[in-house]
């Protein structure tokens, strides 16, 4: 029990420092899954691009270009590792679940995570929460 508690409060830390590393991105139209877009980059072109959006809308010289890149490569190396682990303590935690619930009880569980994606991405938009009793 106290190991799944310290499991579940690393993935908390671990999707903390994730979603507090991104920039924000707004006023931007996403072509797809903006998670998508850049999960299929390299570290090297993601710092790359960031960088240059830093040089443009912070006016950076040569200099400061270089050294910003250098320090959002460490960012973006450092991001993917964090991001594997992650992965990793999911899949572990889903594999123990399933050696401890039914088949049935291992469905209803994805259904709960399901939704409660569902109310995430809903309140990201701005939609808010469904009252107790289901109604919107």
């Amino acid at each position: 029990m106290k190991k799944m508690k310290k499991t579940l409060a690393s993935l908390i830390l671990l999707c903390g420092i994730i979603v507090l590393s991104q920039p924000a991105k707004a006023q931007e139209e996403p072509k797809g899954s903006p998670d998508k877009q850049i999960s299929k980059l390299t570290p090297d072109e993601r710092a790359t691009k960031r960088a240059a959006i830093f040089k443009e809308k912070l006016g950076l010289d040569d200099k400061q270009m270089a050294a910003m890149k250098s320090l959002l490569l460490d960012r973006e190396k450092s991001s993917d590792k964090l991001r594997d682990q992650l992965k990793k303590e999911r899949d572990d935690f889903e594999s123990q679940t399933k050696k401890i619930l039914t088949p049935d009880q291992f469905e209803k569980l994805k259904d709960l995570q399901d939704d409660r994606k569902e109310r995430r991405q809903d309140i990201k938009k701005g939609t808010p929460p469904p009252t107790p009793d289901g109604r919107k």
